[in-house]
């Protein structure tokens, strides 16, 4: 536990540190996510049972303009297959309706199209999730954004069972249109299990972009995530 304890003063600091960041080229944003994961078949692999088709309904909500009003809101639908033990592919559509500067209100239709890899070591597990949006923006030109998010996690067990699991992330960003990396996302966290059906992510975000206005993003954020289970 004196892990998990020296996450959370890391990712406290930099809430902190990022509160004293004010100027006009950085936001300080809460973020917070929720997603329904909905088994559509199952099948056994490796003795158990697993998820092999299955559905998920999101939505997200993001205040912003240093924690003053709502800057994005989002819906999201995903259909995930599992290939196997290391592999998962999905497709789905998102729509987003966001206002980060003090600029129009924008909104947009996204397509999405990824792949998710996954290995998994006694102490260790290493993800990436590779995704191709295509973005459908309302008075603007549509464009392209290939973004490749590695992460790896650290569970922490008692008992053999896992507690929590603390974790790192980044995930730049490349827009086909620009012909060039624009951003890139670096994500401090731990992930708990509550139950069976229900878990979340508790995390500190910083966002640096080489385009617009905005150059840096610094939030605090709750993800949250919950099994409906109907097929055995």
């Amino acid at each position: 536990m004196k892990k998990t304890t020296l996450v959370l003063l890391l990712i406290f600091g930099c809430a902190v540190f990022a509160g004293a960041q004010t100027v006009d080229t950085t936001d300080n944003v809460g973020w917070s996510d929720l997603t329904l994961i909905v088994p559509l078949t199952k099948r056994d692999e490796g003795g158990k049972r697993v998820d092999a088709w299955s559905l998920n309904l999101g939505g997200g909500f993001r205040m912003g303009r240093d924690l003053k009003r709502p800057i994005d809101e989002r819906a999201l639908v995903t259909f995930n297959y599992r290939i196997n033990k290391y592999f998962t592919a999905g497709t789905g559509y998102m729509y987003r309706r966001h206002r980060w500067t003090e600029s129009q209100r924008l909104y947009e239709h996204r397509l999405l199209f990824f792949l998710n890899a996954e290995k998994k070591w006694p102490n260790v597990i290493l993800r990436n999730r590779a995704l191709t949006t295509y973005l459908i923006k309302h008075s603007r030109s549509d464009t392209v954004v290939y973004r490749n998010r590695v992460q790896v996690s650290f569970p922490i067990k008692q008992k053999e069972k896992e507690v929590v699991s603390p974790y790192f992330a980044t995930e730049p960003f490349y827009d086909f249109s620009l012909k060039k990396w624009f951003r890139n996302d670096i994500h401090i966290g731990i992930t708990r299990q509550f139950t069976k059906k229900f878990g979340a992510d508790f995390f500190y975000l910083h966002q640096g972009l080489n385009i617009g206005s905005l150059r840096t993003t610094n939030g605090f954020g709750m993800s949250f995530r919950y099994r409906i289970d109907r097929v055995k």
